[in-house]
């Protein structure tokens, strides 16, 4: 690295925070955030009936998915009687192209903490693997995505793309989840369970709230396109200095 000195190109404030610091990098460093499909970007506001209590976790399920489900239960669905938690990302890791419904039950078991009752178990949506296109209209017709976050998450697509989709997202503090999500415009970063669960809460049940997070979204958080993305690589290898602004994917200024 010292000798050869490659370029490192960062996707988030985070990773710059989390690289080796006895390894050469530019001053200030270059931070590209991920490009967006253009299939999530440039939707328009949901309209009437508002979504209904519907919660998405669209991530993998090792990343704290246990965790998830404790909160669920025990702070979350008390307060929401009838709420559903729809759960992507499901797999059988060792058999990939495994994805019948019994199966697809099976996996979420392993998820679940010990003593979980029955009208918790019944608001879980589990879903099989889904194509993009079907994950992302689901995800767009939800009313929030609840998703904690974990250590090794250096950007995180799918809270990306949920907010591109215009859906506000509950995370906590937990590496790059405060760069996708503005604290009380577009969601909630939560410090600890409780406010976890209440900001979640608050999404499910407030319209207000969740309309005004909804369009903000959509209009802040729509991040680069590929294109831009690869125009500020350019720049960027040339020399440059793009400047971004915070957000899902940023935006060149």
């Amino acid at each position: 690295m010292w000798l050869y000195r490659p370029l490192p190109v960062f996707v988030s404030r985070y990773q710059v925070g989390v690289y080796g610091r006895f390894l050469p990098k530019p001053d200030p460093p270059l931070v590209l955030p991920f490009g967006l499909p253009d299939a999530v970007r440039g939707r328009p506001p949901l309209g009437m009936p508002r979504p209904p209590p519907r919660a998405v976790f669209a991530s993998n399920p090792m990343r704290d998915l246990t965790w998830l489900l404790e909160i669920w239960e025990r702070r979350i669905l008390p307060r929401i009687p009838g709420a559903e938690l729809h759960i992507y990302g499901l797999r059988d890791y060792e058999h990939r192209y495994a994805d019948r419904w019994e199966e697809t039950h099976e996996r979420l078991g392993q998820f679940v903490p010990d003593g979980y009752s029955a009208e918790a178990l019944r608001s879980l949506i589990p879903h099989p693997p889904a194509r993009r296109e079907e994950l992302w209209d689901s995800v767009y017709s939800s009313r929030v995505m609840l998703y904690g976050g974990h250590r090794v998450e250096a950007f995180c697509l799918a809270v990306a793309e949920a907010q591109a989709l215009g859906v506000p997202a509950v995370v906590r503090p937990i590496a790059a989840m405060p760069e996708r999500v503005r604290d009380g415009i577009t969601g909630f970063i939560a410090s600890d369970d409780e406010a976890f669960a209440r900001r979640a809460v608050e999404l499910l049940t407030d319209d207000v709230v969740w309309r005004r997070q909804h369009e903000a979204a959509l209009s802040l958080q729509q991040g680069w396109s590929w294109d831009e993305m690869a125009a500020a690589f350019e720049a960027g290898v040339m020399g440059g200095s793009p400047q971004l602004s915070p957000g899902a994917g940023g935006r060149m200024v």
